[in-house]
């Protein structure tokens, strides 16, 4: 099975919130025959420091996906970003539009 991680713009987000954007997101990309790596339960960072722990947990379990899915809006946020660039130069396979790998009736 396709492994993708979801790289999600989630700074000043509540956790409920972060989950209700991502929940539509991650059926289509299941029904779709990917299985989702879960990063959501390093969330809700309070320090520099905690955030820069959460963002090395979410790189360890980027390394396990085959893809990365790049939710809108992730270039204006730092971690997705820095995901981006990591995806780039490790060539991980980016999807920025799910119609990209599921067409357009969805």
């Amino acid at each position: 099975m396709k492994k993708v991680f979801i790289s999600q713009p989630m700074a000043g987000k509540k956790l409920v919130d972060i989950e209700a954007e991502r929940c539509h997101i991650s059926s289509i990309l299941e029904e779709v025959g990917f299985e989702l790596i879960n990063n959501i339960d390093s969330v809700e960072p309070k320090t520099d420091g905690s955030k820069l722990i959460s963002q090395a947990v979410n790189i360890i379990k980027m390394s396990l996906a085959d893809y990365i899915y790049f939710m809108p809006g992730w270039e204006s946020a730092r971690g997705c970003r820095i995901e981006h660039t990591i995806a780039k130069e490790y060539n991980k396979k980016i999807i920025y539009n799910l119609n990209e790998i599921i067409g357009d009736d969805k």
